[in-house]
């Protein structure tokens, strides 16, 4: 079956069309592609994009009828792990990648070798310490054959994916334009414009630092720390750094599974206190008055901004997302 075939196939699960025959078809490919094995990945990176594809499939088939909820559900889970093992990482599963054959487009300079992404989808390479990068189309890296013992420095232009094998004595650099993103070990996304003069940096798991190219020798003038669910962008022109949170929050921490989100006559700040805990967000309550409420939601299968519009509504308050924090704001309840 052809990637095409295949994705006309998963469509029409999704929208619930599938013959039995279709189903078993499609659980068939996810097992063997399973039992490849993939890339190792710790729990918080496997949990994170799980998480996240998670959500996606659970809006997509959000119609269907109550009779196949147990079906969809089982099917949202076995998709998100088995996209976590092919859609990001599909392209090294159990096996080195080269770049020269991966890209359509790849050179080198004495010990500098330079990959840009011809083709229509993305494209992964396996760096000299274990650090995999997923070029987006027309993204370029240009890194160096053999690390160093101390420093380990690439460039990129474009958009890339990175999962950085942790090496405490030798923190890893990315400069995109005038920024630089450095850490130690951590899975994130850099996504730059063609002239590079906005860059966008956004953290799945771990720790990331942010700081621009002037600013090295005293990186903590403008130094930004970025934790997972945030994100910061870069205006060469104004020089500005500008955190907020990522489009999707994913669950964060030990989560061994997805949590019972269902509240019964809950205190507001015991449901924002949870929030805050599984999202790894601070959230607060602007007005004491809101700690008078209470919640009754099951804010199961939802995005996190949509669980705060449903416990806004409930109580007539709303929220506004700030920097890296989330408000609440209203008048509390009677």
């Amino acid at each position: 079956m052809s990637q095409y075939e295949f994705d006309e196939l998963l469509q029409k699960y999704l929208a619930g069309a599938c013959t039995p025959a279709e189903e078993k078809l499609i659980l068939d490919w996810y097992s063997e592609i399973d039992s490849e094995g993939a890339a190792p990945l710790n729990k918080a990176e496997k949990r994170a994009i799980q998480q996240r594809i998670w959500q996606r499939l659970a809006a997509k088939t959000s119609h269907f009828p109550a009779s196949r909820q147990p079906v969809r559900y089982a099917w949202a889970a076995v998709v998100a792990a088995g996209l976590v093992g092919i859609g990001l990482f599909i392209y090294w599963s159990g096996r080195p990648v080269a770049a020269e054959t991966a890209m359509a487009e790849s050179g080198s300079v004495a010990n500098t070798i330079v990959t840009v992404n011809r083709i229509s989808r993305s494209q992964a390479i396996r760096l000299d310490d274990g650090t995999v990068v997923v070029l987006k189309p027309e993204a370029r890296l240009t890194y160096p054959a053999h690390f160093g013992r101390t420093r380990r420095a690439v460039t990129l232009s474009g958009e890339a994916f990175f999962r950085v094998r942790r090496n405490p004595v030798s923190p890893f650099m990315v400069q995109t334009g005038d920024l630089i993103t450095e850490v130690l070990g951590t899975t994130f996304t850099i996504k730059s414009s063609a002239d590079t003069r906005n860059v966008e940096v956004a953290v799945l798991t771990g720790r990331v630092s942010v700081y621009p190219v002037a600013d090295q020798a005293q990186r903590g003038r403008h130094e930004v720390v970025l934790k997972p669910n945030e994100r910061v962008t870069y205006r060469s022109d104004s020089h500005q750094l500008v955190p907020t949170l990522v489009d999707q929050p994913v669950l964060v921490g030990p989560v061994r599974e997805l949590p019972d989100l269902t509240f019964d006559k809950a205190p507001l700040p015991a449901v924002m206190d949870r929030l805050q805990a599984l999202y790894g967000i601070d959230i607060v309550l602007e007005n004491d008055a809101l700690s008078t409420c209470s919640i009754n939601a099951d804010l199961n299968d939802l995005s996190l901004y949509n669980q705060l519009d449903l416990v806004c509504r409930s109580v007539d308050a709303s929220y506004e997302v700030r920097g890296t924090s989330i408000f609440i704001r209203g008048n509390g309840c009677p």
